[in-house]
């Protein structure tokens, strides 16, 4: 699923398409999704594939002008009685015009 924020005086609201100066958040994207961040946005196709791999490794990537930041976010899970921490990767895609985030 793709979002679209922008930042105002009130806060951030939702819009419905990319602007200037937007934030994009990429959760769980389709195909169709990824080839759009690829054709549309011009993100690096491997940028999208590292954010998304569970295995990924926290880094900084710059291709194209454009930055790559993958952390590690801890997720607090239950499994069966136990409580467990994990990590999953977020891409953070530092554009010039714009953010985007995919996990």
């Amino acid at each position: 699923m793709i979002k679209h924020y922008k930042s105002f005086v009130d806060g951030l609201v939702p819009i419905s398409h990319l602007e200037e100066g937007c934030w994009v958040n990429c959760t769980n994207p389709s195909s169709h999704e990824i080839g759009n961040l690829v054709d549309i946005y011009g993100i690096p196709e491997r940028f999208i594939t590292s954010s998304l791999d569970e295995l990924e490794r926290s880094r900084v990537e710059l291709r194209d002008g454009k930055i790559l930041v993958v952390v590690d976010v801890p997720i607090y899970d239950t499994l069966g009685d136990s409580k467990i921490f994990t990590t999953y990767p977020l891409g953070i895609v530092l554009m010039p015009d714009n953010i985007v985030t995919i996990c």
